[in-house]
């Protein structure tokens, strides 16, 4: 059974630093959806989405989010499939915060995160 993979984000503001990831998942002709869900704004629409995501044919989720970095751990919390969490850079506290509130979980949560830096 082929299953697809979410692209979750806190705001459209990040889509344009999540479309590489859309991007990469397209290249290896992986099946996607792109969806924006907030972790303080909708998180009603964050639960219901990923306590139901395995059943509608997901089997990972990626999130990418910002400044608290919430979003992993508001979707990890709802579901048994793994988690990747993406730190973006907002400004203001940027890499240093996202990167560690990524980074702490609880011991059982299936959650990885990955960092990524353009240099110039």
């Amino acid at each position: 059974m082929t299953m697809k993979v979410a692209i979750l984000m806190g705001s459209e503001k990040d889509i344009g630093k999540m479309e590489a990831c859309s991007q990469v998942l397209q290249d290896f002709g992986v099946e996607h959806e792109v969806h924006v869900m907030s972790a303080h704004r909708t998180p009603e629409k964050v639960a219901e989405f990923t306590s139901s995501a395995r059943e509608n044919g997901f089997g990972v989720i990626i999130c990418g989010a910002g400044k608290a970095a919430h979003l992993a751990g508001a979707v990890a919390a709802h579901t048994t499939l793994p988690v990747i969490g993406i730190p973006i850079s907002s400004g203001g506290l940027g890499w240093s915060w996202g990167n560690r509130r990524h980074v702490v979980n609880r011991a059982d949560a299936h959650r990885h995160t990955c960092c990524h830096r353009r240099h110039r």
